[in-house]
């Protein structure tokens, strides 16, 4: 289909990561790849045949749909409810560390079987690869970019189809003040994985979210940014990085000295500055959202209901919840919207799906769980898809990276991402 107008709508806000084919994993410790110094010490226990510790609501239950992915992100349908087809995009390197470093990999930057450079698998309904990885990039184009991360992938149609879409950047978070403008909004050939950019030199920002969505001829795309610093800029990367990770208070008078003081930044907004409906614990990242569909709708799921994807943290602060509540994040929660005609917009916010130990699974011999939740997606036949990006080594005290200092502060394990199916029964 070709679109009579098609413009770009930059959203100022964020919606808000071995090889190589997909496996039925065993039970098995996985371990990061790179073949940098103590790089294959950073492991995560990964198990996707166990029964899944994941507690829902009565109705609900959670499968496995597959597995063995590297970093999984995006997520899109093509067809209808008896038969369709799923696009799983996998993002690459985006995270900063040595050993995620895509250049470094023995095959080259442009190995097909690099599990740090972004791709898409294409399956059926039932979960068997069909297609792919289409789009690694290659040395002539015609790929994703190489240093990533690849974000998010959609039909302008949504499972009806259309053109494909996917966004991409190639700073891969670990390069300060470089590629900042390397975002880039392309078109994918759902057949042969020809990426061909579409909109490019888009601001990338510290983190980038860049999640597409598709309404009367517009493509809506989020740009926004994260930061664990709580600051916004060129520069904050650098901020207090001498030594890595100094406590923030010691930090203010640098960014006092290098960032424009937020009252100013906002004396003139574009338009009304309003409240946020709803807040979050610290150190959690609101990732993904979609609107559930009637076939979703069973206690306490109500119509016109949202679920959405919590990332936990990275373990860069204490934890966001006292013991004994568990910590907020690595789940998927519940928005209910009031139904009342005439009435102020009100919501009820309330868990949904959380692992059993109210933690990441990885850290937990024998447990089948999320890891980093990212986005959730409804497919034709009306079940909640989740990517799960995977286990990720930290600077929490039970899930701290191993090795030296250039090994943090986040080592990615490829290999452990999952595509969680959501379902009434």
């Amino acid at each position: 289909m070709e679109l009579r107008r098609l413009h770009a709508l930059t959203a100022a806000c964020a919606f808000a990561p071995l090889l190589a084919l997909p496996i039925v994993a065993q039970a098995a410790t996985v371990a990061n790849p790179s073949t940098s110094p103590q790089c294959m010490a950073n492991t995560a226990f990964f198990n996707p045949q166990l029964p899944p510790s994941i507690v829902l609501p009565a109705g609900f239950q959670a499968s496995v749909f597959v597995s063995g992915l590297n970093m999984p992100t995006g997520i899109a349908f093509l067809g209808n409810a008896s038969s369709f087809q799923v696009f799983v995009l996998e993002s690459g390197h985006g995270l900063p560390s040595v050993c995620n470093d895509e250049t470094l990999w023995p095959g080259g930057v442009f190995d097909k079987n690099n599990p740090f450079t972004p791709d898409i698998l294409v399956f059926n309904q039932n979960g068997k690869l069909i297609r792919g990885p289409l789009g690694k990039p290659t040395s002539t184009g015609g790929g994703f970019q190489p240093s990533g991360p690849a974000v998010d992938i959609a039909f302008v149609n949504g499972a009806s189809g259309g053109r494909l879409f996917a966004t991409d950047s190639n700073q891969s978070t670990h390069t300060h003040n470089g590629n900042n403008n390397s975002s880039r909004i392309s078109t994918v050939n759902p057949m042969t994985g020809v990426v061909t950019p579409f909109i490019t030199n888009l601001p990338t920002g510290d983190h980038p979210t860049e999640q597409l969505a598709f309404k009367s001829g517009w493509i809506y795309w989020s740009q926004g940014s994260t930061t664990n610093s709580g600051v916004v800029g060129l520069d904050t990367d650098d901020l207090c990085q001498s030594p890595p990770n100094s406590p923030f208070p010691a930090c203010i008078p640098t960014v006092l000295a290098k960032d424009v003081p937020i009252a100013d930044v906002l004396a003139f907004p574009p338009q009304q500055i309003t409240g946020p409906l709803a807040n979050e614990g610290a150190d959690s990242s609101f990732t993904g959202i979609d609107f559930v569909p009637d076939a979703f709708v069973l206690d306490p799921v109500r119509p016109g209901a949202a679920l959405y994807s919590l990332e936990g943290d990275f373990g860069f602060s204490a934890p966001n919840a006292t013991s004994p509540a568990p910590e907020i994040g690595h789940e998927v929660k519940l928005i209910n919207f009031n139904q009342v005609p005439g009435s102020p917009l009100a919501l009820r916010i309330q868990n949904f799906a959380r692992n059993s130990t109210g933690d990441e699974a990885f850290i937990v011999d024998n447990l089948n769980a999320f890891n980093r939740p990212l986005n959730v997606r409804f497919g034709p036949d009306g079940c909640a898809y989740v990517p799960d990006y995977g286990a990720v080594r930290d600077l929490g005290a039970d899930t701290h990276f191993v090795g030296p200092p250039a090994n943090g502060p986040l080592v990615q394990i490829p290999g452990t991402g999952v595509i969680w199916k959501i379902c009434p029964m």
